[in-house]
């Protein structure tokens, strides 16, 4: 199979989710689906790199990409879906800290994009292991497959809209963040809102 598994992750993580959840559940609706975390599912955590608009000026931007944390697909037992993505870092102690939670599209597209990408790749000779690329200044994210062999493709989730086009590599990907980089600072540099 040439998608792997991240060689390791928290391993609190799933521990550290589910009593964030837990917290939030006694603080929302009854009918909210991540009501009881113990009916949560967890996909493997997936690496969450990020990206700071200052590094991006040239296609080799990726290679400064820095790591920050992981991200869980959180989904039900008697569903093949995904409800919500949790993200946990690695706080100053050292200990694993609970991030981040957001519902609906974005936790959908991350499922769908994972699947797809398996599907595509993994008979392909070349290995690959499946990251997340945020870049907050562009509100931009992407399913990242990180190859052996320095290939890297992409595969577009949240792109600063309510996007509803369908999943799909994006072979562009690194192009469009460059122009929409260059874009963002001709906007600033005459004091326009990007």
């Amino acid at each position: 199979m040439a998608i792997r598994k991240p060689s390791s992750g928290p391993g609190d993580g799933e521990q550290v989710v589910r009593r964030a959840l837990n917290f939030f559940a006694g603080h929302h609706d009854a009918s909210d689906p991540l009501g009881g975390a113990s009916e949560t599912q967890f996909s493997a955590a997936i690496p969450v790199y990020r990206m700071d608009l200052e590094n991006i000026r040239n296609k080799s931007f990726i290679s400064e990409a820095r790591y920050v944390g992981w991200r869980y697909l959180l989904g039900l037992a008697e569903k093949n879906q995904a409800v919500a993505i949790a993200d946990v870092r690695e706080n100053q102690s050292g200990q694993t800290a609970f991030s981040r939670l957001a519902r609906g599209m974005i936790a959908q597209r991350l499922w769908d994009a994972t699947m797809l990408a398996d599907k595509t790749y993994r008979d392909r000779p070349e290995q690959f292991e499946f990251r997340i690329i945020d870049i907050p200044a562009l509100q931009r994210s992407a399913l990242w497959l990180h190859g052996d062999q320095n290939h890297n493709i992409f595969y577009p989730i949240y792109s600063g809209n309510a996007d509803s086009s369908n999943v799909h590599e994006e072979p562009s990907f690194v192009e469009d963040v460059i122009g929409a980089a260059s874009d963002y600072r001709t906007h600033a540099a005459r004091g326009v809102p990007y």
